[in-house]
């Protein structure tokens, strides 16, 4: 620890400049009355100020009774509220010449609104992760009808037989040759290759014709 220390030491000027001008730690010199002689960017950034609080009183910033900064040594205060920053800071005080040297280091934020707000996103992300697995419930669930319709629809295509083209048939016995050059009855070829069934019946000129001969024979005996 000693050979940290010495160091520091040897390292005044290059420590000086970085905090003052680098460092995010907040670092304010006071007076003995406890007024703000000079500070860092670290602590105008801390509390969002433009400018140096040279002569205010570091209570201003600071909630603390007097007596507190007259020991040395680390300790934690809470911010004012007038300054708009709610939290808890962590302070090292150091004695100098002309007064303390004091350290703020590592705000806590514990403003309420910013809580509230952490809850409330909470909240959102977890019903975003929920409505996301109930729409994943739903896609995996259409996944599967569709699937089964598409299933349903391959079987019906399976199951059509369609004839198309130019069928060659006989002009006089109507007989259909198919491609191995066979002929096939009107009524087989057409049952074979379709989804097509036959009902025999007859047309009314067909009827009078064939009652027609039936006459003639009967007439001729």
């Amino acid at each position: 620890m000693t050979d940290l220390i010495n160091v520091l030491l040897n390292q005044g000027e290059a420590l000086g400049s970085y905090f003052g001008t680098v460092s995010s730690v907040g670092v304010v010199l006071l007076d003995p009355d406890m007024k703000v002689q000079d500070c860092n960017q670290g602590f105008l950034a801390m509390f969002d100020l433009t400018k140096k609080p040279v002569g205010l009183p570091i209570g201003e910033f600071l909630n603390l009774a007097t007596d507190e900064l007259g020991r040395l040594g680390s300790f934690r205060l809470s911010c004012n509220n007038r300054t708009g920053v709610d939290g808890i800071v962590c302070c090292n005080c150091l004695a100098t010449d002309s007064g303390l040297l004091l350290f703020c280091e590592r705000l806590i934020m514990t403003k309420s609104t910013t809580l509230e707000q952490v809850g409330i996103i909470n909240n959102e992300l977890v019903s975003l992760q929920r409505e996301s697995h109930k729409k994943n419930l739903l896609l995996e669930k259409l996944k599967k009808e569709l699937a089964g319709r598409v299933a349903e629809l391959e079987a019906t295509v399976a199951q059509v037989k369609r004839l198309e083209g130019i069928l060659p048939i006989c002009m006089y016995c109507k007989k259909i040759r198919d491609d191995q050059s066979s002929w096939h009855q009107l009524e087989d070829y057409i049952s074979k290759n379709s989804e097509a069934e036959f009902s025999h019946s007859m047309c009314p000129h067909c009827y009078e014709e064939q009652m027609e001969k039936a006459r003639n024979l009967i007439f001729t005996r």
